[in-house]
């Protein structure tokens, strides 16, 4: 087997390790938890479904629009002038590919595009994918830290556990606005290597060289991206008939967010799981599982596979066949 071909079967080996770990966990919650598909469809009978109809529209243009001006305003900052229409499609082109990979992998893919359609340098290109993921990170922490403070005291001594992602939430803020750290690390990678320096330079850029108040705005960016699985998650619950309580929700609901970046396929599986565990005792074990599966596809499948016109074209650009301008 040529060099070549061995990362590229690695990858693929993963990614089906992903998907068969999001269906072996699907069949250990319906075999564990006595559900049956009369049972999920017995949830969705009397769904309010204009009202899902309404969250998927909400969610589309929130993971594909605004995701992709996301991105596109990291990239700015850091001095490349791509086209919001170009960082738009790649978001879409995408999309299929990481439908399938979990959750923190898809990164890997914009950088690997960036380089070889737009001649974006490694570093860059990882700095800028890293700096927009960890807006989402951020942004998650954020809502799970507002959520743990409202949660009533006997709750939040059973979600304490919980306190390390938010206390991780917050260190990394202060990451991001501590310049000096990001110098003195370049520096240090300088002295091991030049390679090394110009490499940590690119990551750190958009960190160490981004204004203040563009960063204080990328993490608001950041907070009011990441409502999405929230509204979502609530308006799914109000859609089979549930209310539920806003003092646990957002803490509970962030939670299950958070449970999906264990690396299944786009986090299917361990997200429902946090859910039907969480909310136990809400509503019947059928209804907060229906509400977990329509989250992964809200959330997640059904926005990544709608660029799949995109896709050949993202491949094209992704193999070499086919590259942009140097920005």
């Amino acid at each position: 087997m040529s060099k070549g071909a061995r990362p590229f079967r690695a990858r693929w080996m993963s990614v089906g390790a992903a998907v068969l770990a999001s269906a072996l966990l699907y069949w250990v919650l319906l075999r564990t938890s006595g559900l049956d598909f009369a049972g999920l469809w017995k949830a969705w009978r009397n769904a309010n479904l204009p009202l899902v109809c309404g969250v998927l529209i909400f969610s589309l243009f929130v993971h594909i629009v605004l995701g992709a001006d996301k991105l596109w305003r990291v990239l700015k900052s850091m001095g490349f002038d791509l086209p919001w229409t170009l960082v738009l499609k790649i978001r879409l082109g995408a999309g299929p590919l990481r439908a399938l990979m979990p959750v923190d992998m898809g990164e890997a893919l914009n950088i690997a595009f960036f380089k070889q359609y737009s001649k974006i340098p490694l570093g860059d290109a990882s700095g800028a994918c890293l700096f927009d993921r960890g807006l989402n990170f951020g942004g998650s922490a954020f809502w799970l830290t507002a959520g743990l403070v409202m949660l009533p005291m006997e709750t939040q001594v059973a979600a304490s556990h919980a306190l390390g992602i938010a206390i991780a939430g917050a260190l990394y803020c202060v990451f991001v606005f501590a310049t000096p750290i990001h110098g003195a690390v370049v520096g240090l990678a300088i002295k091991l290597h030049p390679k090394v320096g110009r490499f940590a330079q690119g990551v750190l850029s958009p960190f160490k060289d981004c204004p203040a108040e563009s960063k204080l705005f990328l993490m608001g960016y950041g907070i009011v991206f990441q409502a999405r699985p929230l509204i979502v998650c609530y308006f799914l619950f109000a859609a089979l008939g549930v209310q539920p309580p806003l003092d646990v929700f957002i803490a509970f609901a962030s939670l299950a967010v958070f449970a999906g970046h264990i690396p299944t396929a786009a986090g299917i599986g361990p997200r429902e799981a946090a859910l039907m565990v969480l909310f136990q005792g809400l509503a019947p074990a059928g209804t907060i599982f229906a509400v977990g599966a329509a989250m992964s596809l809200l959330v997640h499948v059904i926005p990544m596979i709608a660029g799949l016109p995109w896709l050949p074209w993202f491949l094209r650009g992704l193999s070499g066949a086919e590259s942009g301008q140097n920005p």
